[in-house]
């Protein structure tokens, strides 16, 4: 469950379109359906594709929890493969991403001119 999903709930009561008691209910069944999300997805999967030279440089599987925990502590870091710094400029919240990756089941996609990265979640 994300913020725009709680505000346009807030915003249903506060308009007076719902009661609270139904807001509530709302935010119960989002809930239920995020949760049940978050439990589908066990493993984060992440791969890097080096393009020049035609390989796959890295492919980790982390437990969906673990990597939910560790990207806490990732904003504004680079990655590095080998002895190389992956630095992709990019002004991402890995938390926030990985949340939302969570809870949609989507793919992550990150590509650069040298690197194709793939985040995503499976059972």
């Amino acid at each position: 469950m994300n913020r725009e999903e709680i505000m346009r709930i807030l915003n249903l009561i506060y308009e007076k379109k719902i009661t609270p008691d139904q807001g509530f209910d709302l935010m119960e069944e989002l809930i239920k359906v995020v949760e049940t999300k978050q439990k589908m997805a066990r493993r984060l999967k992440i791969e890097v594709f080096n393009k020049l030279k035609n390989k796959t440089e890295v492919n980790i599987t982390l437990p969906a929890k673990l990597a939910s925990f560790a990207s806490k502590f990732m904003k504004g870091k680079s990655f590095k493969i080998g002895s190389n710094d992956l630095d992709v400029d990019l002004d991402i919240d890995m938390d926030e991403l990985i949340k939302e990756a969570m809870s949609t089941g989507e793919t992550i996609n990150v590509d650069t001119d040298e690197y194709r990265i793939e985040i995503r979640f499976e059972e």
